[in-house]
């Protein structure tokens, strides 16, 4: 078996312009350091007594504000981390995790000394020419840039808790939205159904089959724009066999929103929304191994509904100024509570914009990992349909929640859209359209 030296691969920056004759003279001088997962290399506050080289994995770097670890930067491969010379008073400002199974140099004065002069001088030169990315030369910058985004997520979290305080207290308000048309009767028994520990999918097929009106609905969306198919879909068994579950479930949650969201030109992107987000949570639920990703699909689907709300009530010159003041998601709690449907699914809704402003531990630990899932796919909704300058500060730790250890570009790009790429043919007209122009 190969020792980590052995293993040390020959492509490392410092290592540019090195024979293989010196790179084996070296690899007995070079201590290296094997880390678990969620393994330390180093605390913030100790002595740094060395440089160390990311050779493999990832390593986080943490830093203590207000009490708590929040990440700043990634030492990826190539990167360094340290000094080579020890100083009296020298302190790591990071904590330094490893995110999985990494390897690391750690290159010190007492190493060098074992290190040929010529190949020294060869090691030193690579070495400072990769200081650029020295996470020691940068993190008072990244410190502070981290704190301002913290300081005004803060803001923003006193202001939206300002805004679901209005609206509470607010009678004349309450007793409008509760005056507003309800989802139709089949959408809470698909909702109660999904809420079964061990309902199957075959049980909520039987349902849809059982009643005319949901077939004819699965019937006429099937064979409209909507999905745009090369072929006529000839009854409902068909359509099963064809578009899988998923999509039957999802264009009869959809259709539900008819009631609540008028189908006129202002409402088609808010609608488009909420069918794209839907499919984008229900395979990034997949993807992550959520136990009922079909929920998240539900959840994707019932989020606008705050949004249309104040689309429809800020027109009104008693309710404008009051819904100025507050969020979408707040709204969309309050009436779907009013319909009483699942505390699961409300109290996702109720925290599904957290993630923009605060960490996971605000969020209630039995719904985090869904409104995790439900952000990732807002923020790839908004990627893919060219919104770049979307802010989510945190992501990084809600992915990690959700067992997704990546760069969020690597979740979108290498995991999320090749999978919706290989269902394309059989996914609504808009996605189709979204994923061929803009991904």
């Amino acid at each position: 078996m190969a020792t980590v030296k052995e293993s040390l691969p020959s492509s490392l920056r410092i290592f540019t312009n090195l024979s293989e004759k010196e790179l084996a003279s070296i690899y007995n001088s070079l201590p290296s350091k094997r880390l678990k997962a969620k393994e330390i290399l180093i605390k913030e506050g100790s002595p740094v007594s060395c440089l160390f080289v990311a050779v493999s994995g990832q390593i986080e770097a943490l830093k203590e504000i207000d009490g708590a670890n929040i990440s700043i930067g990634y030492l990826e491969r190539n990167t360094v981390y340290g000094s080579l010379v020890q100083e009296k008073d020298m302190v790591s400002t990071v904590t330094l995790i490893a995110n999985e199974p990494t390897t690391v140099l750690c290159i010190d004065e007492k190493a060098l000394i074992l290190v040929k002069p010529d190949i020294k001088v060869k090691l030193l030169l690579n070495l400072s020419l990769i200081q650029s990315k020295m996470i020691l030369a940068t993190t008072d910058y990244t410190i502070k840039d981290k704190q301002k985004v913290i300081d005004m997520c803060r803001i923003k979290e006193k202001e939206y808790e300002a805004g679901r305080e209005i609206i509470a207290s607010s009678d004349k308000l309450l007793e409008k939205l509760k005056k507003i048309p309800s989802l139709p009767p089949y959408s809470f028994e698909l909702s109660k159904m999904l809420m079964q520990e061990k309902i199957s999918t075959d049980k909520i097929v039987d349902f849809i089959k059982s009643d005319p009106s949901l077939m004819a609905i699965v019937l006429k969306t099937v064979n409209s724009p909507y999905y745009n198919l090369s072929q006529k879909v000839s009854d409902f068994h068909h359509a099963l066999l064809l578009l899988g579950f998923n999509q039957i479930y999802q264009m009869v949650m959809d259709n539900s929103l008819n009631n609540v969201i008028p189908n006129r030109p202002e409402f088609i992107t808010l609608r488009d929304e909420a069918m794209i987000v839907s499919n984008l949570a229900f395979e990034l639920g997949l993807i992550s191994g959520f136990e009922k990703p079909i929920i998240l699909s539900t959840i994707g689907t019932l989020h606008v509904i705050g949004k249309a709300i104040k689309i429809l009530l800020s027109k009104e010159e008693e309710f404008g100024k009051i819904f100025n003041l507050c969020d979408d998601a707040i709204i969309s709690t309050i009436i779907l509570k009013e319909w009483k449907l699942s505390d699961l699914v409300c109290s996702s809704i109720c925290y599904h914009k957290y993630p923009e402003f605060t960490t996971p531990d605000k969020i209630p630990a039995t719904v985090v990992k869904i409104v995790s899932l439900i952000h990732f796919s807002k923020y790839s909704f908004d990627m893919i349909t060219g919104n770049n300058n979307v802010a989510s500060p945190f992501i990084d730790e809600y992915l990690r929640l959700i067992g997704l250890n990546m760069a969020i570009d690597e979740v979108l790009y290498k995991k999320l859209i090749p999978v919706l790429r290989k269902k394309i043919e059989l996914m609504p007209r808009v996605l189709k359209e979204v994923l061929a122009e803009k991904v």
